[in-house]
């Protein structure tokens, strides 16, 4: 049986950041596929517990306005990715910040 212990719950302040390791998050396949412009492409996230907490973060820049759709749990994400315009697009993936890019990213990706 589980007893209560006097004052509990109790209040803690934690300090410090938290861990991040890009270096251990992997798109399956290698890396971020091309397609057809106005066709949904997708890939999919692989980031074990020793990567530490996320959150996933995709950012695409290119000639077109992107559409990014990341859905999944703490450990896996699947990425949906479509553009309106044809061209070459810089897809930058990274895990627990903006600048924390995962291994190969960002990728150069080619619309047609």
């Amino acid at each position: 049986s589980t007893q209560s212990t006097w004052g509990s719950p109790f209040r803690v302040m934690v300090e410090g950041e938290a861990m991040h390791d890009p270096s251990r998050v992997r798109i399956e396949g290698g890396g971020v596929p091309g397609g057809k412009a106005k066709k949904t492409v997708g890939f999919t996230v692989e980031a074990p517990p020793e990567a530490g907490q996320g959150p996933l973060h995709v950012d695409v820049v290119g000639p077109g306005q992107p559409t990014v759709d990341i859905s999944g749990e703490s450990n896996r994400f699947w990425v949906d990715l479509k553009v309106a315009t044809k061209g070459k697009y810089e897809v930058a993936v990274c895990w627990g910040g903006p600048e924390l890019h995962i291994p190969g990213s960002p990728y150069n990706v080619v619309f047609t």
